[in-house]
């Protein structure tokens, strides 16, 4: 599952209990990453707030947006995890493979809307070159039509795959075919 002791049944730890039933409840699921986590339950608990916040509060980014978003940063990241459970993900709204294709290998964009092309190189910089950025990065955000919220979200999502990568690449974290799919959209 991972390089370090985890808990798959939290039995007599409410918070831990807690936490997994939270998860569950909105996932359908725990999964990998989760448990992982499952030594320190109050960070998980705000993580998974965290995850739920960006990826499915209020927004006017698509949800197909958000998930290019944390498929760019993982793939930038190489992070196998991540990689799939987003494309995964990603693969209830978006049905075109070569599409997802230039996602993964972060090319131009091809075939992507303004909008979109501009936020995933946008993420895409901030992942690989975050010393880098500059304020034309976000006027080229702005150009694209994209309010400063936006920019604020498109930033904070990539902030946090970044983070959550690093948790699955630093932690081995494991999966497989039926750890990826089955969970639900919230």
């Amino acid at each position: 599952m991972s390089w370090i002791k985890t808990v798959d049944k939290p039995n007599g730890d409410k918070p831990l209990r807690d936490a997994f039933d939270k998860i569950r409840k909105s996932r359908g699921k725990v999964s990998n990453i989760m448990k992982a986590q499952s030594l320190f339950p109050v960070a998980l608990e705000h993580h998974l707030d965290l995850y739920q916040c960006l990826m499915y509060g209020e927004s006017s980014l698509k949800c197909a947006e958000r998930e290019m978003i944390a498929l760019v940063v993982s793939a930038s990241n190489n992070c196998a995890y991540s990689v799939s459970h987003v494309a995964e993900a990603l693969s209830h709204h978006e049905k075109d493979n070569d599409r997802m294709k230039e996602i993964v290998a972060g090319r131009k964009f091809l075939g992507m809307t303004d909008r979109q092309a501009k936020m995933l190189r946008y993420a895409s910089k901030l992942t690989k070159q975050p010393d880098k950025m500059c304020e034309k990065d976000v006027e080229a955000l702005r150009e694209a039509g994209l309010t400063d919220r936006e920019i604020l979200e498109v930033n904070m999502l990539t902030a946090y795959f970044n983070f959550s990568n690093r948790i699955a690449c630093g932690l081995g974290v494991e999966f497989n075919e039926s750890e990826i799919t089955g969970y639900n959209g919230k």
